[in-house]
Parts: C-alpha cells; structure tokens; sequence
C-alpha cells in the first residue's frame, strides 16, 4: 500500500510536495517539482524531501549535480544554491543513488524533474530596431502595408508572452483619424477607413508611426517596447493599361509583347485570365509585368478579347482588383468574297424597255463589314454572245442587273454573263469572285408575216389545168423568233 503525506520545507513555504511512502523497496517513477524562476530568498533553496521507500539508513547521491547547482543534505532534502531562469532553461533531470554507507545500492535510481515556472520578466522585442514601407494613394481599406513582429522570452502559454500591438502615435496627423491600423495580435499594419480616402502623396508623402508592443494581453499592466515604422506615400501606378489593338494574321516573332502593368511594390506576382474563369490563351503574361500574344489572331474567329490581370502576394492572395485590357483583332483583307448563289437564271421579254431590271446579285465577305475589306463592287466582264453595238446588259457596282439595249439590239434566245464581284470597293489589288447569270429571252408575236412584193401575175392558166395543180409559188417571211409559234 502506498500513502500520500504533504509536507512543507521549511525554507520553501510556497511549495507544496506530494511525497509517496512505501513500506519497502520498490521502482521509482519520475516525480515532478515545480519551481518559479528569480527565487530571492535565502540558500540553500530547499525543493524537496527524497523519500527512497527504504528503511533504515540511507545515502542519496546525484549522478549529475549541474556545476554545483543541485545538492542534498540529511535528512534527503534536495536544494538548490542559486535561483532559476526559466529563459536559459526550463527543465532539470536528477538522478539520485540509493546506497547504503558502503555503496551498496539499496533502490532504483530515483528521478527528480525540476521544472521551472515563468515569471513576466521580459519586456517583449521587435525584430528590427526600425521598420519602413511604402503605401499607394488609393490602397483599399485594410492593405497590408508592413508587419512589426515582436517576440517575448517569457513562457509562450502564459500571459507574460501573450502580446498586443496598439500604434501609439502618427506624425503628421492631418485628420483626427488615423491613416493606418494595426491588427491588435499580428502587428500587421494596414490602410485605415480614413487613409483610404485621405492619403495623398502631394499633400503627405511620409508618416511616422511609434507602435507599441506590450504583454500580459489584455491586461493593464505588462511590459511595452516601442519601435519606429515610417511609412511613404507614392503614387497608385496600378492603373488599366489603354486598349490594344493587334492585327490579324501578324507576323510576329512570338511571344510578342503587346502590353505592360506593375504593381506599386517589388515582389508581386502576376495572374492572367479571361471573364468567368476563362484561360487567358493565347496570351500570357510574365513576372515582369510584360503582356505576350504567344500566336496569330483571326478576326474572323473573335474580334476582341478582354483579359482580367491580377497581382498577388506568395500565399496567392489579390492585392487588389484586377484591371482589366481590351485586345481588339484588326482585320486585313484575307478572305475573298463570294456569289451567293453562284449562279442565276433570269427571264427577259424580247418587249421589255431598255433600264428593265433582271436580277440583283448577292456576295458575302467574312472580313470586317465596317472595313473596304468587305466593300463588294460587281461588275460585267463578258457577254456570250456578243451584240453589234453596245453590250445587252449592265451591272451596277451594288449587283443590278438591267437591259442596257434598244430592242433591236436583242437578237439571240440566251445570254450568258459572267459578273465578278471584288472587295475594296473593286479597287486594284481587291479580292474577286466570279457570278455566272444566264437570261433566256422569251419570244413575243410581235410581228405580222409579210410577202417580199405587193403583186403577183397576172398568170395564165390552160383550160384544161386540173385541179390542185401549182399556178404559182408565194413566199412569206415573218420577223418573229424562227422555230417558235410566233
């Protein structure tokens, strides 16, 4: 059976010691004493009473005794002969020997962690004796301009390390609120409500800021370090860049550049894309800002692009809004225009007046309809077959087709045009197709048959002429298409 005693040392009345008692020997677990640090007392400093749970007289001895720092004495009082500081070191483990006077070993060793408690005796620490950054005009609530980071010695779970970051003065101090803000726990420093509106590197360009660090949370009282933080406005040149225009089908050499941003800061890096989550192909962009077309454009596949360009921090976060580019693909004239249909048939009475229209052609261009690139001209380069005299038809450059002849003019049952239509107006150098039109000209019984002379005879016939026999042969001609009833 074992039994629990507590007993006071007598030089030691704040500490408290659990000592187990047994009967006989027995294997001795680690026991634990704790100890705060910066004891001021008298010394020795006695910890703790050894029980070793063997009868009879014993000898305890340590196996290491810390340059002198640990000793025991009669009657197993463990001491100390100097006071603690938990910041060089916070735990001791002692071993101590059970033997009886002629070093015959009576016991297990027994194990002694002296564990030392913290006290709040350390003013916290920044990192740096001083601190700079810069800001841009125009930064949103809550940028993150610098972190003042502070360390504490003291024990990390305990209050006395528990720090507060507060800024304790601005200078200048232009408006009753403050420009900047500081996040109480992480001492990062960042825009505040009113330096978002007011920050102004032509009216302000440099502040500085005295923060305070200061431990034991949210208490009162605690120690306070404070460190200088300048901080200079500049200009906010994260601005969108103006509009490009590329055109189609360039040449290169790629990657080619086609436009640049920067961020107000060294160290951002850059993200490229395209609205609702798009990949930016075919562009790119660098670590320098720098703005790549990697191929050729077609305008007539997408006219316009619009990229969305992000600065980011390492951890990826935005430091601010994307800006947005336009990329616009100009059009150069590489597409030929179309008949649409290629052919036509037309019919034309032979009374038709001349300026009848015919027919009205159609094309089509894919390029751009805003440009002469797709500015369609038509025009008659052959009639089959030829008329004496002017040609049968014409074309206005829109695509009429109308007569252009008197009706003597119009001898034969079928035309054939062929019609080119040109882009760039027709100019030289333009795109052509060619339309084929044929026009059948229909017959009108427009003429009376005529004899070649007025008269005929008189003839002179036997009387004994039978009957059906040939008197006289007549001719007739009519001025009507031949081979039609007309």
């Amino acid at each position: 059976m074992f039994s629990i005693r507590s007993m006071h040392i007598s030089h030691c009345p704040q500490v408290l010691l659990l000592v187990l008692v047994a009967g006989g020997p027995c294997l001795h677990a680690a026991r634990e004493v704790l100890v705060s640090e910066n004891y001021v007392g008298t010394f020795p400093y006695y910890l703790t009473r050894i029980g070793t749970g063997v009868a009879g007289t014993v000898r305890l001895d340590l196996v290491r005794d810390y340059d002198g720092l640990f000793g025991i004495e009669a009657p197993g009082l463990l001491f100390a002969t100097m006071s603690f500081d938990r910041e060089t070191q916070d735990l001791y483990e002692l071993k101590v020997n059970v033997t009886d006077a002629m070093g015959e070993e009576l016991a297990p060793l027994i194990s002694i962690d002296i564990r030392i408690l913290d006290q709040n005796d350390n003013a916290p620490r920044f990192l740096r004796p001083s601190y700079s950054a810069s800001v841009h005009q125009g930064a949103k609530p809550g940028f993150s301009i610098v972190s003042v980071t502070a360390t504490d010695p003291d024990d990390p779970s305990l209050p006395n390390a528990d720090l507060r970051y507060t800024i304790f003065t601005q200078h200048p101090a232009p408006t009753a609120d403050l420009m900047f803000q500081i996040h109480r726990m992480s001492g990062v420093v960042s825009v505040s409500e009113e330096g978002a509106v007011s920050l102004d590197p032509s009216r302000v360009d440099e502040y500085q800021l005295a923060v305070e660090v200061k431990d034991m949370g949210d208490q009162k009282l605690g120690h306070f370090t404070r460190v200088n933080v300048t901080i200079r406005v500049t200009e906010n040149i994260w601005l969108p860049p103006p509009a490009v225009t590329v055109s189609e089908n360039h040449a290169g050499p790629y990657p080619m550049v086609i436009s640049k941003v920067q961020w107000n800061a060294d160290g951002a890096r850059y993200q490229l894309e395209r609205p609702h989550g798009q990949l930016a192909e075919p562009f790119s962009i660098g670590d320098d800002g720098n703005i790549y077309l990697i191929r050729p454009l077609d305008h007539e596949q997408q006219a316009e692009y619009l990229l969305l360009i992000s600065a980011v921090d390492k951890a990826g976060m935005l430091y601010d809004e994307p800006l947005e580019l336009t990329v616009t693909v100009s059009d150069v004239n590489d597409n030929a225009p179309a008949c649409f249909p290629h052919s036509y048939r037309a019919l034309l009475r032979e009374t038709a007046p001349e300026g009848t229209e015919l027919v009205t052609l159609g094309a089509v261009d894919a390029d751009d309809p805003s440009t002469e690139n797709a500015h369609l001209s038509f025009r008659l380069v052959r009639q089959t077959p030829l008329a004496p005299g002017d040609p049968v038809f014409t074309v206005t450059p829109s695509g009429l087709v109308t007569l252009a002849t008197a009706a003597h003019n119009r001898t034969a049952a079928r035309y054939s045009l062929n019609i080119t239509v040109t882009d760039r107006g027709g100019e030289e150098g333009g795109l052509w197709a060619e339309c084929l039109v044929t026009v059948e000209v229909e017959e009108v019984n427009d003429h009376a048959p005529a004899f070649p002379q007025q008269q005929y005879g008189p003839f002179t016939v036997r009387e004994d002429t039978g009957l059906a026999s040939p008197i006289a042969t007549l001719n007739a001609s009519d001025a009507d298409r031949p081979g039609t009833d007309s």
